[in-house]
């Protein structure tokens, strides 16, 4: 249905009007608040929908939903729609937005987020359009949302709030425009004004532009500042977001598959996080400690391949597991850490043989050498026994594998060193020297776009890189000489802890490296240069000393645990200090007391204070002559304002109104002032809102003084359905009794 727009659309009054005492008061809808009751400038709507079409590419499209909305200043008609119409509107909309969410994430998966923003205003429009182009400035919040329809039907709120949407769908264009490929200053510039005008025309009446426009000002510069602010935090935050993903969340270390930075713009390298105790004879050096080798090179990845892991047997004891042959001259060290999410990588020096101490259900080898121990506590610690001189496990043909986009480069170095005419060992220390002359270590590399691979750009052009690049250039100029060579990851331990006692390897600490079969041996060989020790300590944070306190005490109380779970003089000592604090708390507990409303509560729970007051009682009985509380009042101002109206409703009885219809406003108001109701009115709030609650004595008085008051007032309630014509006409019905007589 439609009809013609009039100068000034009135609002649709959907409640009858009520009266009181013969005085009409102000319309239902009037009270109805208005959710963002902000004037929305002429020309606004469309000027937002234009940004959002430029920044998300919707240009055309943008420019069709501009010219429909403000056409709606230059049409007369209007669409009389109904909450019923609304409702459906919203619904429909819903489904539609629903639609789109599921569509765009299976077309676009992760990225789904951007492509739903940038779509939100189009998927939002019918309702906008259903707005301007009805006969009422707002819709009610029930149309929008089914939970607030079930709330008002069931008598949960006296009456949905309204709403403009034409603000909102302004906030939403640009929040879209963001998620679009036009994101810069435009945009920026585009939204700045937008909400700058939208201010200014909202702006008090008594504010001058001229101050308007200073304060704007200072808060542009506040929003600048903190814009800056919040890129400077996001780029700090993200490096450690980034260090907390990696150490909780990814698995680091593959057994099979090694994912390298090469080629990437830097490496972020961990964090200062001990990761590993290692306890040595005193006066051994710490070898380097191997967690996994791999052995194939293909598109800037390591993999293990022919490295499948396979069951090791423990001995009787279940706590020694033996890696190979035994071999002399044999040392010994002691390695402590966590094993997260139920497994971890074994780490141990290069001709590592047995491994004892070690209390895990199941520990798995592969060829390669890689260890990995599953089924275990949360922290272990158990002793390595290795040979110093290396393992002598033969190679195989794909050790000396090398991808043929990198064969030229790498000849081309080896020519240059005359690496093919030397000895196995000439060429280790010739190669040795070479990395460590004519190349830096960094951790900023200065990647671009090349045709050649990191590796060549290495070797080539930038002749700076982290361990990475260090470990694989080896690995493969070795086998460019044919000397048979592995990429090893794991850590370099060189920090002696004084505040634990012993060696720590930090997740920075992790390391890549090559080993090579040398003289019958596999030996390794680290030639990223020793300056990077060096510029990981300066690159410590100040907190470092903090998080290792922090630490040391996580780590002594995991020892203990570990300690106390295997000795049952600990254990008791546990049970025992539990049933002590057991003790204390019913103790502590013993005087406690609950209070306990009677009856029932919805849900099971403890209802609350107060709400068998008999005042409720009593207020039913008011609200049924007197009218309702309004959803703002409290108890007294709805008490007042009844005792206002019924002075002014009291009239002189005509000759044909009966005795109790005359009577029902003088009734009405000595009820009202009666001094019974102002003395239940104290307790009653008392009872309600006071945690102490009342005494005995005075919820017994609150009882008694609304039996008295029911006593002398309660027939009000009589009669009730002619009361409730006389509050809606004004007029008490006709009746062939007598006069009451009363003044």
């Amino acid at each position: 249905m439609s009809r013609a727009l009039p100068d000034r659309v009135p609002e649709r009054r959907l409640d009858s009007v009520r009266a009181v005492g013969g005085r009409a008061s102000p319309p239902a809808e009037a009270e109805v608040p208005v959710l963002f009751d902000l004037r929305c400038p002429a020309l606004m709507l469309g000027a937002a929908i234009l940004v959002w079409g430029m920044a998300t590419g919707y240009v055309q499209l943008a420019v069709l939903m501009a010219v429909l909305v403000e056409s709606s200043r230059l049409i007369r008609f209007r669409f009389d729609f109904s909450e019923t119409d609304l409702a459906r509107v919203s619904d429909l909309t819903t489904v539609g937005l629903l639609l789109l969410v599921v569509y765009q994430f299976d077309v676009h998966r992760m990225y789904g987020v951007f492509a739903v923003l940038e779509l939100l205003p189009l998927a939002l429009f019918p309702l906008l359009m259903t707005q301007v182009y009805a006969t009422t400035p707002n819709v009610s919040v029930g149309s929008l949302f089914m939970s607030v329809r079930r709330a008002y039907r069931r008598g949960m709120i006296e009456r949905p709030p309204r709403i403009d949407v034409r603000l909102i769908f302004v906030m939403f264009c640009l929040l879209a425009a963001s998620a679009g490929d036009g994101r810069g200053r435009v945009l920026f510039v585009a939204s700045t004004v937008l909400l700058v005008w939208l201010l200014l025309v909202n702006r008090p009446a008594h504010v001058r532009l001229h101050r308007s426009l200073l304060a704007l000002g200072f808060g542009l510069t506040a929003a600048a500042a903190i814009h800056a602010a919040t890129l400077w935090g996001r780029q700090a935050l993200e490096p450690l977001i980034a260090q907390w993903v990696e150490e909780y969340v990814q698995d680091r270390s593959d057994p099979y598959r090694a994912n390298t930075a090469l080629g990437n713009l830097g490496r972020l390298k961990g964090s200062s996080r001990i990761m590993l105790r290692v306890d040595a004879q005193r006066g051994q050096p710490v070898p380097l400690l191997r967690e996994a080798l791999y052995r194939t090179f293909s598109n800037n990845v390591w993999i293990a391949m022919g490295g499948e892991l396979a069951d090791l047997q423990p001995d009787s004891e279940g706590v020694r597991w033996q890696l190979g042959p035994p071999a002399r001259p044999t040392q010994s060290i002691y390695v402590t850490r966590s094993i997260e999410r139920g497994r971890a990588l074994v780490a141990m020096p290069t001709g590592a043989f047995a491994v004892d101490e070690l209390p895990v259900e199941r520990v798995q080898r592969n060829r390669l050498g890689t260890t990995r121990v599953e089924q275990g506590p949360n922290l272990v610690r158990y002793k390595v026994l290795y040979a110093p001189a290396g393992e002598t496990l033969p190679p195989d043909e794909r050790d000396l594998d090398i991808p043929s986009h990198e064969r030229p480069v790498l000849d081309t170095v080896v020519e240059s060193l005359g690496l093919r005419q030397m000895s196995e060992r000439e060429a280790l220390l010739a190669l040795q020297r070479y990395f460590a002359r004519e190349f830096d270590y960094s951790l900023q590399i200065d990647v671009r776009r090349f045709e050649n691979s990191p590796i060549i750009d290495f070797l080539q052009r930038t002749r700076a890189g982290h361990c990475e690049y260090f470990a694989s250039a080896t690995v493969l100029l070795l086998r460019s000489i044919g000397i048979p060579a592995r990429y090893a990851t794991g850590y370099s331990v060189h920090e002696y802890s004084e505040l634990e006692g012993s060696f720590v390897a930090r997740n920075r600490d992790a390391h890549s490296w090559a080993v090579a079969y040398v003289d019958g041996r596999w030996i390794d060989v680290d030639n990223t240069p020793g300056s990077w020790l060096q510029i990981e300590s300066e690159r410590l944070p100040w907190w470092t000393e903090v998080r290792d306190l922090m630490s040391f005490v996580r780590f002594r109380f995991g020892t203990w645990r570990l300690q106390a779970s295997e000795s049952e003089t600990r254990r008791d000592w546990v049970l025992a200090l539990a049933a002590i604090l057991v003790l204390l708390l019913v103790w502590r507990l013993r005087n406690s007391r609950v209070r306990r409303d009677e009856g029932s509560a919805i849900g099971g729970g403890a209802r609350p204070l107060g709400r068998d007051s008999e005042m409720f009682e009593v207020a039913r009985v008011l609200s049924a002559v007197g009218g309702a509380r309004r959803g703002h009042e409290s108890l007294a101002a709805w008490l007042s304002r009844l005792r206002a109206d019924s002075v002014s409703a009291a009239e002189p009885a005509t000759d044909s109104e009966s005795d109790a219809d005359a009577q029902s406003p003088a009734c009405l108001r000595a009820a009202l002032d009666s001094e019974l109701l102002d003395q239940m009115l104290a307790l009653h709030l008392q009872l309600r809102f006071d945690p102490d609650g009342l005494a005995p004595a005075s919820r017994e008085r609150l009882r008694a003084l609304a039996r008295q008051w029911l006593s002398e007032h309660g027939q009000l309630d009589d009669g009730r359905r002619r009361r409730r014509s006389w509050a809606v006409t004004g007029r008490a019905p006709k009746s062939n009794q007598a006069a009451s007589g009363i003044e």
